[in-house]
């Protein structure tokens, strides 16, 4: 029998195998082999395939790369009828969806297949030891660092964490910092960089403000090590992804009754909504694709995805999923759900790589000064970082910095 290879990231321990256990049978015209990469080399790996044409015909890929992808002209775009027999577009996270496009084509170039936020955890004891009423306690940017500094006062050293090891996190953190001051990054039609305005920079200050309620800032670098001292319950709050949940259950020394000890609260603004999608590479062949509509038509319909998509610690896209039992009966994951869905994801245009990749850059650059010298002007730092970023970048792409 014809044999086709999917590539997917490497998301846990035997996950191929797993994989490979629900596409069983999934195709008469083929036998699906599942190759996994690891994250930290995914990127380079589609380049890879990319540029030479050959490997895997089907790819699992971050949202946040499909323009690239698109523009190197490596990918073939999804028929009609095919996404009809996926029924990916009523039935999946609107979102999710909309990372598969890109702004003013109809054409859909990935298919959704997780997705990811960010939230705030913390423990429940600890805001009630600051008397802070968790119903509301990051419900805004002031709201927050009020919350932040009562935890200090009643004791708490270290009342917040984020990671900052991997530097691309901060455009993804920061977004809903940016979002609740009404602001956002470009505009939708991708026409105007909007990342400079004032009340962009208002919610990059906020956040970057709160480092100083970080544990041994400015002189520890906080990578993994966030989550762990969170686990630890040396820190009250920490910004992360649905993953921590997982990651906590499956340590040595599981929490019982994790739900009732771990409240779980939006960001002060839409949150980011990221994930994975999958992709058709332009070298697959005619019967390749036979087989690959009738594999990923299956993926979309079967319940039997589920446990995979719990051992990922993201969260299913197909909407009947994120209502089962395991997510809409858990508090916890209840939570991460609603923040899901009325999240954003980065607008869908065909610059964004080359956007983030600069935006990356400067803010970790920011992040970097602040560490030298924590005490300057959070706000006067941005300004005289992230305009000049956006006047060279719309003489880049041609746009007007609004």
């Amino acid at each position: 029998m014809h044999t086709i290879e999917f590539s997917m990231a490497e998301h846990f321990a035997d996950a191929d195998q797993s994989l490979r256990q629900i596409l069983a049978g999934s195709s008469r015209r083929a036998t699906i082999q599942i190759t996994e990469i690891p994250w930290n080399t995914l990127w380079s790996d589609l380049v890879r395939i990319a540029l030479y044409k050959d490997g895997p015909v089907v790819s699992e890929i971050g949202t946040t790369w499909l323009d690239a992808l698109v523009s190197m002209e490596s990918l073939r775009p999804f028929t009609p009828r095919e996404i009809s027999l996926f029924g990916t577009t009523t039935t999946c996270l609107p979102a999710s969806v909309q990372s598969g496009m890109l702004v003013g084509s109809p054409e859909v170039w990935g298919v959704p297949w997780l997705a990811d936020t960010r939230a705030i955890f913390y423990w429940r004891d600890m805001l009630e030891q600051a008397q802070v009423d968790e119903a509301d306690a990051f419900s805004s940017v002031e709201r927050m660092a009020d919350t932040l500094q009562r935890l200090r006062s009643s004791g708490i050293a270290a009342p917040w964490a984020v990671g900052t090891g991997n530097v691309r996190d901060v455009v993804y953190n920061i977004c809903a910092w940016v979002r609740g001051q009404n602001g956002d990054f470009v505009s939708d039609n991708g026409k105007q960089l909007l990342f400079q305005q004032s009340a962009a920079l208002r919610g990059m200050s906020a956040y970057f403000q709160l480092y100083r309620f970080m544990p041994g800032w400015p002189e520890v670098v906080l990578g993994l090590s966030a989550v762990e001292l969170f686990r630890q319950r040396q820190v009250a709050a920490l910004l992360d992804g649905p993953w921590l949940v997982r990651d906590m259950n499956l340590a040595d020394d599981p929490l019982p009754d994790l739900a009732k000890q771990i409240g779980v609260a939006s960001p002060p603004g839409p949150s980011f909504v990221g994930g994975s999608d999958l992709v058709v590479w332009k070298h697959a062949t005619r019967e390749d694709e036979l087989a690959i509509v009738d594999a990923l038509r299956y993926l979309f319909t079967t319940d039997k995805t589920l446990p995979y998509f719990q051992r990922t610690g993201m969260l299913p896209v197909r909407l009947d999923l994120l209502a089962h039992p395991f997510y809409a009966d858990n508090p916890v994951h209840q939570k991460l759900v609603e923040i899901l869905k009325h999240g954003r994801t980065h607008p869908r245009i065909s610059s964004w790589g080359l956007i983030e990749e600069r935006l990356t850059r400067t803010l970790a650059h920011v992040e970097q000064e602040l560490r030298i010298n924590p005490n300057q002007d959070v706000d006067a730092l941005l300004a005289s970082q992230i305009e000049p970023l956006a006047e060279r970048l719309a003489v880049t792409l041609g746009t007007v910095p609004h």
